[in-house]
């Protein structure tokens, strides 16, 4: 069974205790040499999803609203 911390693109990363520089220093490392084990939280998929969310959070707020009070109208 392979090591969790081998990757054939990074070779080995020290199976022991890191400083916090240490540790900033490994995250930078593995952002310019291989980007795509840290997903940016501004790509694409990730803003849609986070418009899907305000849109299903947005919904439900106005299910309760109608349901709390049906005598008022949910206008969009």
């Amino acid at each position: 069974m392979a090591s969790l911390f081998f990757s054939p693109n990074l070779h080995f990363l020290p199976q022991s205790s890191v400083s916090a520089v240490g540790h900033a220093a490994m995250l930078a490392a593995i952002k310019k040499y291989v980007p795509s084990l840290i997903p940016s939280p501004y790509s694409s998929e990730r803003l849609d999803l986070m418009k899907q969310l305000k849109r299903t959070k947005k919904k439900e707020v106005q299910a309760r609203s109608s349901i709390e009070n049906p005598s008022s109208k949910v206008v969009e």
